[in-house]
């Protein structure tokens, strides 16, 4: 068990530690080597992802992983509308689309 003492001295060197220091720390750590370009590129952000929840967003990210680009047009008072919500409009939009084609796909099934 360590000793009240010990636990200061460490978390006073932790404090007064450069970046430049840690950086190296972590570099020479072999049970956290540093993540590839590869690795840090297959990253996705939660931040700006539709969701109330951690695995709503998670799933949501997952759909997007598949999402394609395409051309389309908008009579523009929607597109006004939409884009008044600010940054984000789009997965809005997309947001929107789903949940008319998840509800077109319950009335479809719920009548066979």
């Amino acid at each position: 068990m360590q000793k009240q003492t010990d636990r200061k001295k460490e978390l006073t060197f932790l404090k007064n530690m450069t970046d430049d220091e840690a950086y190296t720390n972590a570099l020479d750590d072999p049970d956290c080597p540093p993540l590839t370009d590869k690795q840090l590129s297959e990253f996705v952000s939660f931040k700006n992802i539709p969701g109330d929840t951690l695995l709503e967003k998670f799933h949501n990210a997952q759909l997007r992983q598949n999402s394609q680009v395409v051309t389309a047009r908008f009579d523009a008072d929607i597109v006004k509308y939409y884009k008044s919500k600010g940054k984000g409009y789009q997965s809005i939009i997309n947001a929107a689309l789903r949940e008319c084609m998840e509800a077109e796909i319950a009335a479809n099934s719920s009548r066979v």
